[in-house]
């Protein structure tokens, strides 16, 4: 895992943490330990399982590459996090905060490997590497450092067909590019899968950008769906709802309700709603989970950085009356609520 990963890791675990402090101040008597809020022992209990759950999903060949994968992971975790200076949690050193915080991460990464997409079963494919900087003649009190890149993708363990190859093939080549035009950017591109059913697979990608020099970075979520029969192929609209349904005029007033239903603290705000509603009718922002349409924005997308919503799901049973099948579910796999 590069130092940019780790540090986009750490905001969302110091989240994480925070979250549960305050659960456990609010709710006396409660449960010792709330489900989000794991152990350390719980934690190394859920990467084992996760681990030899993925090992025993995966084709021999894979097998044994995640096998040795896993082995240096572990061999180098201490190492890495000697160097990585990530402190999260007051009640914790840093160096018992980041091998926690690599720790869930692995975990994540082990959770997209050996899942089932009808005959297909997933594996990952990822590549870091590094380049130089170009020479900043507005920085010249702050020596050059190096740019990284993480990319993660998904893949079909022993493809077995043309269509499957092409399919790996164009996923390990997705390009990804910069939207800063400086040429001064470390990116770490990773993925979700939020569908893996035996007619459907979802997949949204997280790119999270960080110029040299600025204070923060963005991330850029784009979903891709497909439908695997009889042969996988990118998914259509149609493929979900039904001729005559009207869907693209009413699933805005659907995604609109489920922020609300989420709180709404920016509702009164019009330009935010029109922002939430005009992400509704685009494809590639719909992540097909076990509960339902899920949307995600892009910093910016909605709203201020901070203000930003997070996923927003539609359930299944609120789109019945505009599904091409209303009888059949879509998803039956993977993550329940991916965020």
């Amino acid at each position: 895992m590069t130092a940019l990963a780790r540090s986009r890791r750490a905001l969302a675990c110091a989240v994480l943490i925070a979250g549960c402090a305050n659960a456990a101040d609010t709710a006396p008597g409660a449960a010792a330990q709330p489900p989000d809020c794991a152990t350390p022992a719980d934690l190394d209990a859920e990467l084992t399982h996760t681990y030899e759950r993925a090992v025993h999903a995966l084709s021999p060949g894979e097998a044994g590459k995640l096998q040795a994968e896993q082995d240096h992971w572990q061999r180098t975790l201490a190492a890495d996090c000697a160097n990585a200076n990530i402190h999260i949690s007051p009640d914790q050193t840093p160096m018992e905060s980041c091998i926690e915080d690599a720790k869930q991460s692995r975990i994540d990464e082990l959770g997209q490997l050996g899942l089932h997409a009808g005959a297909l079963v997933l594996t990952r494919g990822e590549r870091d590497s590094t380049s130089p900087e170009p020479p900043d003649p507005l920085q010249t009190l702050q020596p050059p450092r190096p740019l990284e890149t993480h990319d993660a993708y998904p893949q079909i363990d022993a493809p077995a067909s043309p269509a499957e190859r092409e399919w790996n093939r164009a996923m390990a080549l997705e390009p990804l590019v910069p939207q800063s035009d400086e040429g001064r950017s470390d990116l770490d591109r990773d993925y979700v899968v939020g569908c893996a059913s035996p007619r459907m697979l979802s997949v949204r990608f997280s790119t999270y950008e960080f110029p040299h020099g600025a204070a923060h970075g963005w991330t850029t979520k784009r979903a891709r769906n497909f439908v695997l029969q009889p042969t996988i192929r990118p998914m259509t609209p149609d493929d979900l709802f039904a001729p005559g349904s009207a869907w693209a005029d009413k699933l805005p007033d659907l995604l609109w309700q489920a922020y609300l239903d989420d709180g709404g603290q920016f509702a009164s705000d019009p330009k935010f709603e029109a922002n939430v509603r005009a992400a509704a009718p685009k494809p590639d922002h719909w992540l097909l989970t076990p509960l339902g349409l899920q949307v995600a924005f892009s910093s910016y997308e909605a709203g201020c950085y901070a203000c930003g919503p997070g996923p927003l799901t539609v359930p299944w049973d609120k789109l019945a009356p505009l599904m091409a099948n209303r009888e059949a579910p879509v998803c039956e796999a993977a993550s329940d609520d991916p965020d």
